[in-house]
């Protein structure tokens, strides 16, 4: 299924963030990873234009559920990079308050 290998690849790419260890690089990496993750967002879809049974719709539902959470937890993985590249930058720009 497109969306199962898609989470596949973006779970590889988050561990992949988490060994990097240039933070320039980390930086890109999860700009390509909120990219993927956006295009990940129209692959969900609508789940309600469907003709199959009901306990397939269910399952289906079930999988997108888990997808989203994943990538809940991915956006404020971002997000949390994202807030201490800032601090590190503003440290070396010499920011002294990290708020």
């Amino acid at each position: 299924m497109q969306m199962h290998d898609h989470m596949k690849d973006m779970q590889k790419l988050m561990a992949d963030i988490k060994q990097e260890k240039n933070p320039t690089k980390r930086h890109k990496m999860m700009k390509d990873h909120m990219q993927s993750m956006q295009k990940g967002m129209h692959m969900i879809g609508d789940g309600g234009k469907s003709s199959v049974n009901l306990t397939t719709r269910v399952g289906l539902l079930e999988e997108r559920i888990k997808m989203m959470q994943t990538m809940m937890v991915q956006m404020m993985d971002y997000s949390a990079e994202a807030q201490d590249l800032a601090f590190e930058n503003s440290i070396t720009e010499g920011g002294s308050s990290r708020y």
